[in-house]
């Protein structure tokens, strides 16, 4: 057992070495600074002159969405400059990849453990860095979409460090995905493969953390390693630019204490997928959503929040339907939820549903569902008793 343990933990400090390794990163480190469009990072290359830029260059908004994620905190800091690969435009960072379509478009999240499965390397990764082999397709099994989130998330149930760890972001399945493995239990730590990356409990001491500390582990690292994109330019350093003034920060939710007084209420569009903050007849913000699909329509009318409840778990067996038929699902931390007609309609945050859905498609079972900052805005701005008018 000592000598599995010493190859093992050999074959990680390999792996992930210094730092990168799933240590706290700081966000204050002088060795970063604004540049036209974007941010400008040397802490991957440990030199001042040279490192990569993060943009929002050629429609291709990186720059905003590693903000909008958590930055270095979450993803590491960058270790690419863009390119092309698999069709699409991506940049590496320590702990995951960001792509975008080639012409302009969103930004998300690379689903790389996917990818990695696509490409033959499921079994290289479980040998050279002790992470699981992914579920057969087939576990799924024609579930729908809600149903394929829940029941993965409750593979999370092996261990309760690596679960509170997945659920410590305000959305887990953008940034991580969800669970493709089991939790397994290997000689230096308990880990499970997530679609966008790998969490590992630690058993014992390692450089990169204490025994039970649960590491975010850097797969950007593990993705140049793989060899999949050969040794190019995008891997070399940028000279490093001047420094310029700080961008605004990208628009959100105002201020609740900046608002004006009046009556507050909510005006949601279900034709526009639009939910509209209200103080008297000014509207003071507009949320993107994704309202009831056919067959589970939100009610149209007008209604007042009577239950509020920050950190919800929605099961639709209280609603009569069980979990394992088709539109069943159990979906946990569903954040900032408020109740306005009895049967379980509310307006709550929705992480499970990618970004484009909000305001271009319905796609829940009757609630208003938005993403966590603006689920967040509204449960700041309204309270028991406030009024939600639901209309085409």
């Amino acid at each position: 057992m000592r000598l599995l343990f010493a190859v093992v933990l050999c074959a990680l400090l390999a792996a992930f070495p210094g730092p990168v390794a799933g240590a706290p990163i700081s966000q204050t480190n002088a060795r970063d600074w604004p540049i036209a469009n974007g941010h400008f990072y040397t802490q991957a290359t440990l030199r001042a002159d040279v490192g990569f830029a993060v943009t929002n260059n050629d429609n291709l908004p990186f720059w905003n969405t590693y903000r909008q994620l958590g930055g270095p905190a979450s993803l590491g800091y960058p270790i690419s400059r863009r390119f092309e690969f698999a069709g699409v435009i991506m940049q590496v960072f320590e702990r995951g990849l960001l792509q975008g379509p080639q012409g302009g478009g969103p930004v998300e999240v690379t689903n790389v453990m996917d990818l990695f499965s696509q490409l033959g390397r499921d079994e290289w990764l479980f040998t050279t860095y002790a992470i699981p082999r992914p579920l057969p397709p087939e576990f799924d099994g024609g579930r729908s979409w809600e149903q394929i989130v829940s029941i993965r998330q409750e593979l999370l149930e092996r261990s309760e460090p690596i679960k509170n760890k997945y659920f410590s972001v305000p959305s887990p399945v953008q940034l991580w995905g969800v669970p493709t493995s089991n939790v397994d239990d290997f000689s230096t730590h308990v880990t499970v493969r997530l679609q966008r990356g790998v969490l590992q409990q630690w058993k014992t001491d390692v450089p990169w953390a204490k025994a039970g500390e649960v590491t975010n582990a850097t797969i950007g690292v593990v993705f140049k390693n793989s060899g999949l994109v050969r040794p190019t330019e995008q891997w070399q350093p940028e000279a490093a630019p001047p420094a310029v003034a700080p961008a605004p920060e990208a628009s959100g939710p105002p201020d609740i204490a900046t608002l004006p007084t009046g009556r507050r209420w909510i005006d949601v569009n279900v034709s526009t997928q639009r939910a509209t903050a209200m103080v008297d007849d000014t509207p003071v913000f507009v949320a993107l959503v994704t309202t009831g699909k056919p067959g589970y329509e939100t009610p149209l009318g007008t209604f007042r929040i009577n239950s509020r409840v920050f950190n919800e778990t929605m099961d639709s067996t209280s609603l009569g339907v069980p979990r394992n038929s088709s539109e069943g699902y159990l979906l946990r931390n569903v954040y900032f939820t408020q109740y306005f007609l009895a049967g379980g309609y509310a307006i709550h945050s929705n992480y499970w549903q990618p970004r484009e859905v909000f305001g271009n498609r319905p796609t829940s079972h009757g609630c208003v569902g938005l993403l966590y900052d603006d689920a967040k805005f509204f449960w700041e701005f309204a309270s028991y008793g406030t009024e939600i008018t639901i209309h085409r």
